[in-house]
C-alpha cells in the first residue's frame, strides 16, 4: 500500500520581486487513525516554519474527536525540507517532490485519566542555543477553552542545526 495520502503543494516565492519561482510536491503520511464516526476530524500541515533560509519545519497534524469526546487524540509529526530549495528548482512547468526528515512526533489525548488534549497550530523561532540549535515554540488553540476541559499549550522542541 501507498503510505502517501496525500499531496501538497509548495511554492518557492522570490522575497524581492514576490513572483513564484519554483514549485514542489510535499507529500504527507497516512493517518494514524482513518475518519471513523467523528465529532471532528482534521488531517493534514497545520503550520510551516522557515528557519535561517536553511530548513522548513513542516507540522503534519491528525485530529480526531468522537462524538462523545472521550478517547480523543491529536498525533503530531515535525519534519525538517532542507532548503534552499533552489538546488533542485522545477520552474512553474514541471513539479518535483521534496524529501522530509521526521525530526520527531508526539500524541496528546483526553480520556478517563488525561487530559493533554492539544491541537497543534502555531510554530516561531525561539532563540538560538549556543551550540547552534534551534528552539521553536508551538502553541495549541483550545477554542476559548472549549467546555471548560480544554487549555492552552505551549512546547517547545530543540531542532539540532543542520550539517
Amino acid at each position: 500500500m501507498d503510505p502517501v495520502v496525500n499531496k501538497l503543494r509548495l511554492v518557492l516565492i522570490d522575497y524581492d520581486s514576490l513572483h513564484p519561482q519554483a514549485q514542489y510536491f510535499y507529500e504527507m503520511d497516512r493517518p494514524v487513525s482513518p475518519p471513523k464516526q467523528t465529532a471532528n476530524y482534521a488531517f493534514g500541515v497545520s503550520e510551516l516554519l522557515a528557519v535561517d533560509g536553511a530548513y522548513l519545519l513542516v507540522l503534519e497534524r491528525e485530529l480526531f474527536v468522537p462524538k462523545k469526546k472521550i478517547g480523543a487524540f491529536v498525533h503530531n509529526k515535525l519534519y525538517s525540507v532542507p532548503m534552499p530549495l533552489r538546488g533542485r528548482q522545477h520552474g512553474l512547468d514541471s513539479i518535483g517532490t521534496v524529501h522530509k526528515s521526521l525530526l520527531t512526533e508526539w500524541e496528546t489525548r483526553l480520556n478517563l485519566t488525561v487530559r493533554s488534549f492539544a491541537n497543534y497550530e502555531g510554530m516561531c523561532v525561539g532563540p538560538k542555543l549556543k551550540n547552534g540549535n534551534q528552539v521553536v515554540i508551538l502553541i495549541a488553540d483550545s477554542q476559548n477553552r472549549y467546555a471548560g476541559m480544554l487549555k492552552d499549550w505551549f512546547k517547545t522542541i530543540i531542532v539540532s542545526s543542520p550539517q
